[in-house]
């Protein structure tokens, strides 16, 4: 049995799911796992790993969706572009929070850089190898989609410091794991030894049970960004064809979105494909703890 820290930037179900099913496969396996995570406010994140440790911290002391969230934001924002002031502020109380704890590996789940370098200071500090867990990239945007809040004067700016300070740490890894063979390719630029691991499901909840049905349902979860950075065009066109036609009877097909942003945005697309837009339902979004298992 080993003693693995996950040290991420966000340990919640609806957004970094690979993390907290990574987390239980690892104590299904025998392993001992700790986590240590920001507390990003998110109210579908009340999920039960059992048998891990996790800690949150609050990065923001102000309440979410007020003007003075978003001033402190701002503020903090400016401190962490030229200080790297969010690292060394998790750092520091992280590092007192583990005390004398001893861990066997620190692996940093993240999908920007936040906290590659805590993690990795940690690593050092216990001496113990540090592996990266890359999620996605910010050359994968087509714009800022990865982004909360717009950053109008600085945005270049922001993301060539990032992306400098990710690259720094990636280099310092052991090894690195990503999510599909581009990210891999990309990745050995600055790391010989990156490793595959596709974004899949939590076996706990889906149970495929056989069944005749007489419809045929495409479900969707997550966000909608644009047709930028999603393109479902090629879908939607031969949906409509299928359904000109009569190839496809529209009683016999339905399109779900679970969105959690971008409904409004989908549907101004969607009304380029009216028999699409008829067979689809927009469901909103479901609390981790409603899912059927």
């Amino acid at each position: 049995m080993s003693k693995l820290l996950i040290v991420t930037d966000s340990f919640t179900p609806d957004f970094s799911q690979r993390v907290s099913f990574l987390a239980r496969n690892l104590v299904k396996a025998g392993h001992s796992v700790s986590v240590l995570a920001e507390d990003v406010e998110n109210p579908y994140y009340e999920i039960d790993v059992t048998g891990v440790n996790v800690s949150r911290l609050k990065f923001y002391k102000s309440r979410p969706h007020t003007f003075f969230r978003q001033a402190e934001w701002a503020f903090k924002a400016l401190l962490n572009l030229l200080f790297d002031y969010k690292s060394y502020w998790f750092y520091n109380r992280w590092i007192n929070e583990l005390g004398s704890a001893q861990y066997d590996l620190v692996l940093c789940s993240t999908f920007s850089y936040f906290p590659l370098k805590c993690a990795w200071k940690i690593s050092n500090k216990i001496e113990v190898p540090f592996v990266v867990d890359a999620r996605d990239l910010l050359e994968q945007f087509s714009h800022h989609e990865y982004q909360q809040h717009s950053i109008v004067f600085f945005g270049k700016l922001f993301d060539s410091v990032l992306r400098i300070r990710r690259n720094r740490y990636i280099r310092r890894a052991a090894s690195v794991v990503t999510v599909s063979e581009w990210h891999q390719d990309f990745l050995k630029k600055y790391n010989g030894n990156v490793s595959l691991i596709y974004n899949g499901y939590d076996s706990s909840m889906f149970h495929y049970v056989e069944r005749d049905s007489h419809l045929f349902n495409i479900l969707y979860t997550g966000r909608w960004v644009g047709r930028q950075m999603q393109d479902p065009y090629p879908m939607f066109e031969a949906l409509e064809s299928l359904l000109l036609n009569g190839s496809l009877p529209a009683d016999k097909v339905r399109i779900s979105w679970y969105l959690s942003i971008g409904e409004d945005d989908l549907r101004q697309e969607l009304e380029n494909f009216p028999n699409c837009l008829r067979i689809s339902e927009f469901c909103g979004m479901v609390n981790y703890c409603e899912i059927l298992n």
